[in-house]
């Protein structure tokens, strides 16, 4: 609530990302994101190509262009809605990320 008005609000978000491998190194792919505001039934999209690159083991790095889109502060640090050109870092952690360490034996 902000003063008298209330910002309240249920949003589900969900989203697909299809890849395929060109190479060890290289990927295309498309994703989509959809929103929909569970109050009022009002939709929003995402949808576009991207491109991956895997410089080292467990780490991808992607640039893509959404088509359509959507600007949420919500939801912007979960997924790439926002309209137009993009790049993403993902990394890899698991229970071998940290083992040179000697930690956990």
């Amino acid at each position: 609530r902000f003063e008298d008005f209330d910002l309240a609000s249920d949003t589900a978000l969900a989203g697909v990302d299809a890849r395929m491998g060109i190479g060890e190194r290289v990927e295309i792919g498309v994703s989509a994101t959809v929103r929909a505001e569970l109050d009022d039934g009002a939709t929003s999209y995402a949808i576009g190509p991207n491109v991956g690159f895997v410089p080292t083991q467990g780490v991808l790095l992607s640039v893509g262009y959404n088509i359509a889109g959507f600007d949420d502060p919500d939801f912007s640090s979960v997924r790439n809605t926002d309209e137009g050109l993009y790049a993403a870092v993902r990394i890899k952690f698991d229970a071998d990320t940290f083992s040179f360490l000697g930690l956990g034996r």
